[in-house]
């Protein structure tokens, strides 16, 4: 846990930069979204993302660090515009944050856009973090887990924590440790 508490740290204080953010998922995370923007030189986001920014008109500061997808696949994942414009971005990051699949990886079909995004942060060689249940699970399946410098399975703990809430058991351990 100290590991972790420590990467996370790193990424909102002194992260190497350029620093790369990826949120995908069901749509949530708004306030590490929202916290993350002062540190990350971007932030690319899948679909679901997108469309519950514009559905609760959610307005950011440094907005225009945001990377939006230019094409999907049903809805349902990246398309290969996106894809490529994200591994572009990536190649050039020193530290990538990865929170939430870019797609519905639980079908075959729409599992492409986040399997090529995690080959593009191993091939970008830069210090890579991975969170989310998710997102760890379909990165074991890739067998790619031991290529990633954190892993983290906090979830929705990780994002509160990246967005500066305070956490019962951190606290806990903070004060009595």
């Amino acid at each position: 846990m100290e590991k972790e508490i420590k990467v996370l740290e790193e990424i909102i204080e002194n992260p190497k930069t350029p620093l790369i953010a990826i949120f995908g998922g069901k749509g949530d995370g708004f306030k590490a979204i929202s916290k993350i923007l002062n540190k990350a030189d971007l932030i690319l986001i899948n679909e679901l993302i997108e469309k519950e920014i514009d559905k609760r008109k959610i307005v950011f500061k440094n907005h225009e660090k945001i990377i939006r997808p230019v094409d999907n696949i049903d809805s349902f994942d990246i398309g290969p515009k996106t894809i490529s414009l994200f591994k572009e971005k990536i190649k050039k990051a020193k530290t990538v944050f990865w929170s939430g699949p870019l797609g519905k990886i639980e079908q075959e079909k729409y599992r492409n856009g986040s399997e090529e995004i995690a080959k593009a942060i191993i091939s970008s060689r830069a210090f890579s973090i991975v969170g989310g249940g998710e997102t760890m699970e379909f990165i074991n399946q890739l067998g790619l887990s031991s290529k990633f410098n954190h892993l983290s399975t906090g979830g929705g703990a990780m994002l509160s924590f990246l967005a500066g809430e305070k956490l019962p058991g951190i606290e806990a351990l903070r004060k009595y440790g």
